[in-house]
């Protein structure tokens, strides 16, 4: 994933709240000595964040979304992001939006052109139409 990318997802995430510091990619070794990478770790608004960034959202296939997500919380996150410079399917968002509430996660939308649109989904909540 090009750093720019990450970094327009950081500064649309930052335009909704100021308390927002993310690590724009991370190696982190899991307890049972595997490495992982995580595109975009730290807190949004007070809220410990994990995710995926990806250019195109064809990459977030049901099998990467499970591996994401399930990532997302063993490194302790509250919310799972989701980034793409497009906008994502709804089955893709609903399908990613069941498993992050299966984890006890909300699910983070940022999306669109210039990755600048950020949707917040509560676990209490219906996926969006």
């Amino acid at each position: 994933m090009p750093a720019h990318f990450r970094r327009a997802a950081i500064a649309a995430l930052r335009r909704e709240h100021d308390h927002t510091f993310l690590i724009p990619g991370a190696d982190v070794r899991l307890a049972d000595d595997t490495l992982r990478e995580v595109d975009l770790f730290g807190t949004y608004n007070s809220t410990v964040v994990a995710g995926e960034a990806k250019t195109s959202p064809i990459g977030f296939e049901d099998a990467d979304i499970e591996a994401d997500i399930e990532l997302s919380a063993v490194l302790g996150a509250d919310a799972h992001l989701m980034v793409a410079t497009e906008e994502i399917a709804y089955e893709t968002v609903e399908r990613a939006h069941q498993i992050a509430r299966d984890a006890n996660l909300e699910l983070i939308l940022v999306q669109g052109q210039d990755v600048a649109a950020v949707q917040q989904i509560p676990l209490a909540v219906s996926t969006p139409t």
